[in-house]
């Protein structure tokens, strides 16, 4: 046929039946048999299994108890600090108070000396016969604590004023031992002769049978017993009466504890990540679970050894600070923390736990199927 006469008709349609009945038919996908793939099988993401799914479950809500529980132990062990430091600052304030309070309260006199208040009125009249310092009132009362009876030559509860102003001869100020100090003042009795220095005090008896009166009296003392006002040492001491010798609260325990909860914390933290990585079906959170094992295990050690310490010696010290004198040695005593024995007893059980986990055949398939991906 000419070519003007073929593009001169219309063109012949071929129908839509025609056209596809060519086409082959497609290829239906065979389903391949559940497992873990082989050499010549095409791989298939295996599923995650309940137990890995429980596993993953388990580490996020133990690392929020982890977090929880490392945060509490390190309050913990912040309270005992400050009731040890609470109770020692009482301790402390009573043991000022009962040095205090004795030495405001003179010494009873000895066998031939005189009470306090006949003591003052012999003084009174002394000074005011001849002025006389702090210091060397302190001596003089001192002396008359010792010796005032034979000084005056009366019986206790018999000294008057008239008493002791008929008893002096006279009264001067010796030549000064060194430059720049007062020289000593003397009293002469009908008794003997009264020396009155600053640091000390001398009674020397006119019956030269009877032995020199020497003492050494505190001035800060006397002054604040007549004055009525809180006695306040020239030389306080470093340790009180009540606080000397106390066991402290131990440093060493202190630090392990608090060195467990911060590393207990941030173990928390590794663990939520594995269980978030486990729910996901990663194929290395076998082996990060395996490190969280071997990390917890030390951890959960030091921090019983911690705080078995740290209790020893708290009970140790607080007994101590409310003044029991037998103080008790710092001694472990795995009876006497229940507490801890039961805190590690219940961090044990979830790596443990771990360990039986992973060495089980549905966990050890998953994941050797798990490195076989590409």
């Amino acid at each position: 046929m000419p070519e003007d006469e073929l593009s001169d008709g219309p063109a012949e349609e071929i129908p839509t039946a025609q056209r596809w009945s060519a086409t082959p038919p497609p290829v239906p996908a065979y389903a391949v048999a559940p497992g873990y793939g082989g050499a010549s099988a095409a791989y298939i993401r295996p599923k995650i299994p309940g137990i890995i799914s429980m596993m993953g479950a388990l580490s996020i809500a133990i690392a929020c108890m982890t977090a929880g529980g490392s945060a509490m132990s390190a309050m913990q062990a912040a309270v005992k600090m400050a009731m040890v430091q609470i109770n020692q600052s009482m301790a402390r304030a009573a043991s000022i108070k009962a040095v205090t309070v004795a030495a405001t309260q003179m010494s009873p006199p000895a066998d031939f000396g005189l009470a306090f208040d006949e003591r003052q009125t012999g003084i009174n009249v002394l000074a005011a016969r001849h002025s006389l310092t702090g210091a060397r009132l302190a001596q003089l009362d001192q002396l008359l604590s010792q010796d005032g009876q034979i000084i005056f030559g009366v019986e206790p509860g018999q000294l008057t004023s008239g008493k002791a102003r008929s008893a002096i001869k006279s009264v001067s100020r010796g030549r000064s031992p060194r430059p720049g100090e007062s020289g000593p003042d003397y009293f002469i009795l009908q008794s003997g002769t009264i020396e009155l220095y600053e640091a000390n005090g001398v009674f020397r008896p006119a019956d030269t049978s009877q032995p020199t009166v020497r003492v050494a009296a505190d001035a800060n003392r006397y002054l604040a017993t007549v004055n009525g006002t809180a006695f306040s040492p020239l030389a306080p001491p470093t340790t009180s009466p009540v606080t000397a010798g106390f066991v402290k609260l131990d440093p060493t325990a202190l630090a392990m504890v608090f060195s467990e909860a911060a590393l207990s914390g941030l173990v928390a933290i590794y663990l939520l990540v594995i269980g978030i990585l486990t729910l996901r079906g990663n194929r290395l959170s076998s082996r990060l679970h395996l490190i969280y094992v071997f990390l917890k295990l030390p951890l959960i050690c030091l921090g019983g050894y911690g705080w078995m310490r740290l209790q020893a010696s708290f009970d140790a010290v607080m007994p101590g600070n409310f003044g029991v004198s037998a103080l008790r040695p710092i001694q472990l005593n795995l009876g006497s923390s229940p507490t801890t024995l039961t805190a590690i007893v219940l961090s044990l059980i979830y790596p443990l736990t771990l360990l039986f986990l992973l060495r089980t055949k549905t966990v050890r398939d998953f994941y050797v199927a798990s490195a076989t991906s590409p």
